[in-house]
């Protein structure tokens, strides 16, 4: 008796819960890209093995043109209305100032390690390959 003359339609139901959701979604991509983008910056000058390879999938991830999958730089750049290429050139160029700002001896040996990535890869894959020593 108590809800007998009314009616709710589903948006009246759902509506709060659906924005909150996609809300959710969003802060979630955010997310997995700000600990991309973090892990990109805090091992960009690693020397061991183990913080190596983490800056290399981040710099594979970040710099790659997949789209077949959900949690991927570019789509998720895309759900976010975000410029995936604008984010990849900021991070190129911090890390190019980085490591022209450290000695020579330096620099060279983080420019050995480098990945050049391309960003005109085809059909979703990307070539890596390493710098050689100046």
């Amino acid at each position: 008796m108590l809800f007998e003359d009314s009616t709710v339609i589903p948006e009246q139901f759902f509506g709060s819960r659906r924005r909150s959701a996609v809300q959710g979604e969003r802060r979630l991509l955010l997310a997995v890209m700000e600990e991309a983008i973090d892990c990109y910056c805090k091992t960009s000058a690693a020397r061991d093995t183990r913080s190596m390879n983490l800056f290399r999938e981040a710099e594979e991830w970040i710099f790659g043109e997949d789209r077949s999958r959900c949690f991927t730089f570019c789509n998720i750049c895309e759900v976010l209305e975000i410029d995936a290429q604008c984010v990849r050139s900021a991070l190129a160029a911090w890390r190019e100032r980085r490591i022209r700002s450290r000695s020579p001896a330096q620099a060279d040996r983080l420019r050995v390690r480098m990945h050049v990535v391309h960003s005109n890869a085809t059909n979703g894959s990307r070539s890596s390959n390493r710098v050689s020593a100046p």
